[in-house]
């Protein structure tokens, strides 16, 4: 498994190419229309071809270089189903899963963990969910085997929904909302735009 960050330095926007090398396959996520060269480096040196393009929204920062990387890839496109965009592309809806090798890509996930964390950490935030993430796996079935053991299997099933629970509050207290942000930013970019409200978040930048 490997994971790269392409930071573009001039307005700091971040992608990744990432995937499983023992599959020999890898995806490339916000690609950026300068980097193109930089993501089929990376795949050359780790031979293991590009096979999916994931653009996480429709860019607003830079220009997406998702077409040029397919057209030289051949790799399909994926995006989200509330993506207004007319260049070809497979769609994705939320929980949506694809297979990368031996690893699955979370759209969502990934998503969500890109779009709060900053982009000078953004490649560690990911790393770090995906070193916790994949742990749970492990230390989930030992605990569900040991309380299955101690106490029956419905203690088991309830001991790790409890858990779900518990890391889903932490998530919805610690990380912040960003689409009101997101639309903020969208709306002062377009032509003519005048805030009618300032109390109004989605019109606040």
């Amino acid at each position: 498994m490997i994971i790269r960050q392409i930071l573009h330095p001039a307005t700091g926007c971040a992608s990744y190419i990432f995937g499983c090398t023992g599959k020999k396959a890898l995806a490339v996520v916000d690609p950026h229309a300068e980097h193109i060269d930089d993501y089929l480096a990376v795949s050359e040196a780790a031979a293991s071809p590009i096979v999916a393009i994931v653009e996480t929204r429709v860019q607003a920062d830079h220009l997406s270089g998702a077409p040029a990387l397919a057209e030289r890839t051949g790799s399909p496109i994926y995006l989200h189903e509330a993506a207004d965009v007319t260049f070809p592309h497979r769609t994705l809806r939320d929980s949506d899963e694809l297979e990368l090798g031996a690893a699955m890509v979370y759209p969502t996930f990934l998503a969500a963990i890109a779009d709060v964390a900053h982009p000078s950490w953004r490649a560690s935030a990911v790393g770090v969910y995906r070193l916790w993430r994949d742990l749970g796996y492990a230390v989930g079935a030992i605990l569900a085997g040991v309380l299955a053991d101690l106490f029956g299997a419905s203690w088991a099933i309830a001991g790790i929904a409890a858990l779900t629970f518990t890391s889903g509050a932490v998530v919805f207290v610690r990380m912040r909302e960003t689409l009101c942000e997101r639309r903020a930013l969208d709306a002062a970019m377009a032509p003519g735009y005048a805030p009618s409200n300032t109390n109004n978040p989605d019109e606040m930048v």
